[in-house]
């Protein structure tokens, strides 16, 4: 049963980080595997937080929020970047 699990949850990530780089995909889908990517991975790090916190350790705790740190600074990153080049070439997302 896990294994079914892994096997679509890694579709999923695949799928959804395939289609955020596809300009060919709907500007529609695109934003919806964003949004999933986004709240798989901030649910990813809440869990790790909350567990670390409720199983009072608080090593967990900090590398949860340095994951979720590390995860928010990658996605600004990124955002910054496609901005960046799109006020140089002119083209819309």
């Amino acid at each position: 049963m896990g294994m079914i699990f892994e096997i679509l949850f890694e579709l999923i990530v695949d799928g959804s980080v395939e289609a955020l780089g596809d300009k060919k995909v709907p500007a529609v889908v695109r934003v919806l595997a964003a949004l999933v990517l986004i709240v798989g991975l901030g649910g990813l790090v809440g869990l790790v937080i909350i567990y670390g916190i409720a199983d009072q350790n608080w090593l967990m705790a900090g590398l949860g929020a340095a994951l979720g740190a590390f995860f928010l600074f990658g996605i600004l990153r990124t955002v910054k970047k496609r901005r960046e080049r799109e006020k140089e070439s002119g083209d819309e997302i």
